[in-house]
């Protein structure tokens, strides 16, 4: 029987008639019991058969189970609901492997865009679990289960898919000292030059910005105390992590085109590398964003070891998600963004260095 997935100790596999009595067997464990439903064979070989519910067993190295879970899918809403997971090997780790390897499966494989469960207020192992993971809790729902110890409230968590993978992507504080230490000062492609921004270069920097139509992912042009205050962050992040957007120039003309480089990122409260780039209307459909931005990917693979680099994107920007498409960037996930008041939907386009070493 294939698995649904695997960890370092364990492999889940699909329940099958023979798994029954052991499921039954963790649901009424002392240990268990005051935390998950009790079903009947009846109720167990129903769900092994619909396909909207996953039932699992978690099984060891040795061929033995110690564990299972339950799902629900809502596939139209792209919902994974964990309505139970039990280990009966504890004290061990396998309940934190179970869950991540859990998650993965939901949102990797699966590709659902939410991951929720709901815990008892006394599970205090169970909080501890899922908070640690990054779960979010959503709120309580008060007396909304009757169980053999009267009206339960039932805390919820979750987790979205953007959440999920800016979460595996966080980059390590000690990343950071290292780039801020080894990051270039400029870069030399073919055709173009690129170097730090400076607050002489305002004029150039502004007919960029200051360009509606360049502009329009933002919704506006940049006024010029708008434009002077972006510099001013650029310099700041030259200080504080040693990197940020280039000036791109050509280099035998000294024609300014525009700003690429990368920028420190928060997506869903996690430190990520992003990329970014803004360029001339006049420079367009001249291949110079594909050869600057590569050379900044390239560069950063290549010297900085960094393992992947993220650029989050308008739907609507389909220039800049088909330039990411060119770099080898790979749509992976939605986040939301606010921005002057207003929610606005970016796709994350995601690139690793292995997939760079392929093109």
């Amino acid at each position: 029987m294939e698995a649904l997935f695997q960890t370092k100790r364990m492999i889940a596999l699909p329940a099958e008639a023979k798994d029954i009595p052991f499921i039954i067997y963790m649901e009424n464990d002392p240990a268990n019991r005051n935390f998950i439903w009790q079903g009947t064979e009846e109720q167990h070989r129903a769900e092994i058969a619909d396909p909207a519910h996953i039932l699992a067993v978690f099984r060891g190295e040795d061929g033995r189970n110690i564990g299972y879970m339950l799902c629900h899918l809502d596939r139209k809403s792209e919902v994974f609901e964990l309505r139970r997971i039990a280990i009966d090997a504890k004290g061990q780790g396998y309940g934190r492997e179970a869950m991540e390897g859990t998650m993965r499966f939901a949102f990797e494989t699966l590709r659902m865009n939410r991951f929720w469960l709901d815990v008892y207020p006394d599970n205090a192992v169970g909080i501890r679990l899922y908070e640690s993971l990054g779960m979010h809790r959503d709120g309580m729902l008060r007396q909304s289960y009757k169980s053999e110890r009267g009206y339960l409230d039932q805390i919820i968590y979750s987790m979205l898919k953007g959440e999920y993978f800016a979460r595996s992507s966080a980059v390590p504080e000690a990343d950071w000292l290292l780039w801020k230490q080894k990051a270039p000062q400029s870069l030399e492609t073919e055709r173009l030059l690129l170097r730090r921004v400076t607050e002489a270069d305002f004029e150039k920097v502004h007919s960029v910005l200051g360009d509606p139509e360049v502009m329009y992912a933002w919704e506006h042009g940049f006024s010029e105390e708008e434009t002077r205050a972006w510099i001013a962050q650029t310099l700041a992040r030259y200080e504080e992590d040693g990197f940020g957007h280039y000036a791109v120039e050509v280099r035998e003309t000294g024609e300014f085109v525009g700003v690429i480089g990368l920028i420190r990122e928060k997506l869903c409260g996690y430190p990520l590398l992003g990329i970014g780039w803004m360029l001339r209307k006049a420079c367009w459909g001249n291949g110079y964003a594909t050869e600057a931005a590569g050379a900044v990917i390239r560069d950063a693979f290549d010297h900085l070891h960094v393992k992947e680099i993220l650029a989050d994107i308008r739907p609507e920007n389909t220039a800049s998600r088909r330039l990411a498409e060119r770099l080898g960037m790979k749509a992976e996930y939605e986040i939301v963004k606010r921005y002057r008041g207003k929610d606005m939907v970016h796709i994350v386009y995601v690139i690793k260095t292995d997939l760079m070493d392929k093109k």
